[in-house]
């Protein structure tokens, strides 16, 4: 059975598995992203490339990576990427990586990879129309229609984060306004958390925004913590209105750190969106994703598997 190794680089971590042709993971390594280190990052990639080879004995054929940003499929390049990821574009990652392991090497957005991934379970793959939403340190999307990824003429579909969803609202790093991922992310739930602790007149130590500490008081609906994350569903619900407008998509996949809270997210998009939703428009379905964090990694193992194979 072929194997290839998969690298989902995310603004916050990045994951590296070896991954077989069936959709199984054999290994899976993990280091944090030096998002601000653009020559650093490449090194620990190709680092913990060779790591994971030399770690498992298997035959490896060929090497899929995933990143944030906008990538051009064709060309194997990142053509921009906001400042999750320092001066990324500049760097080629592709090159680098077939010079070094002598492997075919492909690239893909990461939403993309994620997306991939929940395609090849089949359950999705017979939908006329498939959006999938990442929340973790940004906001990123995907589209795919009837089973097929929908990339766009410069590989820019799915850049949800980067709708206008408040016009001339907060600065976006991508150099925009109001962009739905200041409003709608991890990064965006901080800040707010943070504006609400200043208005109660509460120091914000570093313990009240650790991640541990935000995900047990949201499940145990304490405040200000639960009442800022209701605000920002409320957020996410508004572009997801609009997307339904836009592209009429029967399934929403929700991924990304955020997907953790399962029904709790699940439910209150729902029925927040029940209030938006047009009576003329079918209701979507709003699904967790089913590798969560590692469909990033495993997406993009299967594209080099089917790129090699094509």
């Amino acid at each position: 059975m072929k194997v290839a190794v998969g690298v989902d680089i995310g603004g916050t971590k990045t994951n590296v598995g070896l991954i077989r042709e069936d959709g199984e993971i054999i290994d899976l390594l993990t280091f944090s992203t030096s998002y601000s280190q653009p020559v650093k990052l490449k090194e620990d990639i190709l680092d913990y490339i060779e790591k994971i080879i030399n770690k498992n004995e298997q035959t490896v054929c060929g090497i899929g990576m995933a990143t944030a940003g906008r990538v051009d499929f064709q060309k194997k390049k990142v053509v921009y990427a906001t400042d999750n990821l320092v001066d990324w574009a500049q760097v080629p990652i592709v090159k680098e990586t077939a010079e070094k392991f002598q492997l075919p090497v492909f690239l893909d957005n990461d939403v993309n990879a994620a997306l991939n991934c929940e395609l090849h379970s089949g359950d999705f793959s017979e939908k006329q129309m498939v959006i999938f939403l990442t929340m973790g340190t940004g906001l990123g999307g995907a589209v795919a229609c009837r089973g097929e990824l929908v990339r766009g003429s410069t590989g820019s579909v799915g850049e949800l984060g980067h709708m206008i969803l408040y016009p001339q609202g907060r600065d976006c790093n991508c150099g925009k306004q109001g962009c739905a991922e200041q409003y709608v992310s991890g990064t965006a739930y901080r800040r707010k958390l943070k504006e609400a602790f200043q208005k109660e007149k509460v120091s914000p130590e570093q313990g009240l925004l650790g991640t541990e500490v935000i995900a047990q008081n949201i499940r145990q609906k304490n405040q200000p913590y639960y009442d800022v994350f209701l605000s920002m569903i409320s957020d996410l619900v508004y572009l997801l209105e609009s997307l339904k407008n836009c592209l009429d998509y029967e399934v929403c996949i929700i991924g990304g750190g955020f997907s953790d809270y399962g029904a709790l997210i699940l439910n209150n998009i729902k029925e927040k969106f029940a209030k938006y939703n047009h009576k003329y428009s079918s209701r979507p379905e709003f699904v967790i994703s089913q590798e969560k964090n590692r469909a990033g990694v495993l997406g993009a193992g299967l594209m080099a598997l089917e790129e090699i194979e094509n």
